[in-house]
């Protein structure tokens, strides 16, 4: 079982899942799950994530890619000292939308079913 309480994809139709994460720029941490990019824009998916994973979501910049690429630059040119100096640097400048959980259990079935 993953940290997620979700099997371990072993074979390649139970990748299904995760490539949708990736291809979704979904990313977990241990207390919530970042959400970057264009899919910000829509605060019912923003919504409906949280409320189906019982997890904070965390809405950043819609150009969250553009802005991680020149942070990447920025650090290897030497303009900032480290990728920890980058996100900190990101963190002061841009604002977040948070998104908690108001209702699991109707989605409780669904996800069970997904898990599968």
């Amino acid at each position: 079982m993953s940290r997620f309480g979700s099997p371990v994809p072993r074979y390649p139709q139970e990748m299904d899942g995760l490539v949708n994460m990736i291809t979704f720029g979904l990313v977990f941490s241990d207390t919530d799950l970042a959400v970057p990019g264009g899919g910000t824009q829509n605060k019912m998916l923003c919504q409906f994530t949280a409320d189906t994973t019982g997890t904070p979501v965390v809405a950043g910049h819609i150009e969250a890619t553009a802005i991680g690429n020149i942070m990447v630059q920025a650090v290897a040119s030497g303009a900032i000292n480290s990728i920890a100096d980058a996100r900190e640097i990101v963190r002061r400048s841009f604002e977040v939308a948070i998104y908690e959980p108001q209702v699991s259990s109707g989605w409780d079935g669904v996800m069970i079913g997904f898990f599968k």
